[in-house]
């Protein structure tokens, strides 16, 4: 017989484990027959009756009942219920969407049940539509209540959303600034190798510290310390490099050469430079 009987699904007295995935949505195409409405309202019954102790045999017996009525809204929202009540959320909006696809006006509970997921999924924009949609049809104060809250929870959502866009371009814009001055830096190193050569001291805390200090500079800062001859002639003095090597390595033996005007002088013409 094409019609399916009433009786929950059971073997052996042991409720059946189905893969909820693969019930059927039904053929939008088929013809239904008036002869199975009785039927598939009573399979529809026995399903509401028994979903909270055997769930899958009421999702059995209400997939029966869409098989026959595929296009009937009653019975997709009876399993979409089902199916949020055991937590398949996703396949409770699918029966709920398939209801908005295959009927020209959809019933307040669809509407209603579909604002109540999105509400829990916090897709409150969504839920603000579908619980206007749901009070055109019909009053219901627990649907004002969430369409207030949600309107409430949304709004915190847009603001969080800006601030999380601000913090992002904030964080971009310091990236950007972070890779320049590293062009910058790595710049300068190559200008300073290009004419002082490989020579340890460059590689040393102190100046180190001096030239990364420079990142800060414009270029027209970096142009005059380029021109300082004062700077140029001491930099290039072997002399000056072995004391300047020292005092790097250690800036307490700068005090060796205070009595050295010429070492002074060019010493505070580097420092002075970096300030």
């Amino acid at each position: 017989s094409d019609v399916p009987d009433l009786e929950s699904p059971f073997v052996n007295n042991k409720a059946i484990m189905i893969d909820k995935s693969k019930l059927s949505i039904g053929n939008p195409n088929k013809e239904f027959s008036d002869e199975n409405l009785s039927v598939a309202m009573q399979k529809r019954q026995n399903a509401l009756d028994i979903y909270k102790t055997d769930p899958d045999g009421a999702l059995l017996l209400i997939t029966d009942a869409i098989e026959m009525f595929p296009n009937s809204a009653i019975y997709l929202n009876t399993r979409a219920q089902i199916f949020h009540f055991v937590g398949e959320i996703n396949l409770a909006q699918r029966d709920l969407q398939l209801i908005l696809k295959r009927q020209s006006d959809p019933p307040f509970k669809t509407y209603k049940l579909l604002a109540e997921i999105q509400f829990d999924l916090q897709e409150f924009d969504q839920c603000i539509l579908n619980c206007q949609k749901a009070l055109k049809l019909e009053n219901d104060d627990d649907l004002k209540v969430m369409l207030k809250e949600s309107q409430v929870k949304f709004q915190n959502q847009q603001k969080t959303q800006k601030k999380f866009e601000e913090q992002q371009l904030h964080q971009k814009e310091n990236q950007k600034e972070k890779e320049k001055k590293s062009q910058i830096n790595n710049d300068i190193q190559d200008q300073i190798k290009n004419k002082y050569g490989e020579n340890p001291i460059y590689n040393t805390p102190l100046f180190q510290n001096l030239f990364n200090t420079a990142n800060n500079m414009d270029s027209q800062k970096a142009e005059e310390l380029g021109q300082n001859p004062l700077l140029m002639n001491a930099l290039n003095d072997p002399e000056f490099g072995k004391k300047i090597a020292e005092v790097a390595k250690d800036p307490k033996a700068a005090a060796k050469y205070a009595g050295d005007p010429e070492f002074m002088k060019a010493f505070g013409q580097i420092l002075g430079a970096f300030k």
